[in-house]
């Protein structure tokens, strides 16, 4: 017998930390994007 509330939560904490992820490397990319916009390459 599988105990659902402990899959539930488990499932529920890689998607916190997938969704944490994603936005973490939307963020950086967009901080990437500025500082290219600020200081052009040569």
């Amino acid at each position: 017998m599988i105990d659902y509330s402990i899959v539930n939560s488990a499932l529920l904490i890689s998607g916190i930390g997938m969704v944490g992820i994603f936005v973490f490397m939307m963020i950086f990319y967009f901080v990437i994007k500025l500082i290219d916009k600020f200081f052009p390459a040569k």
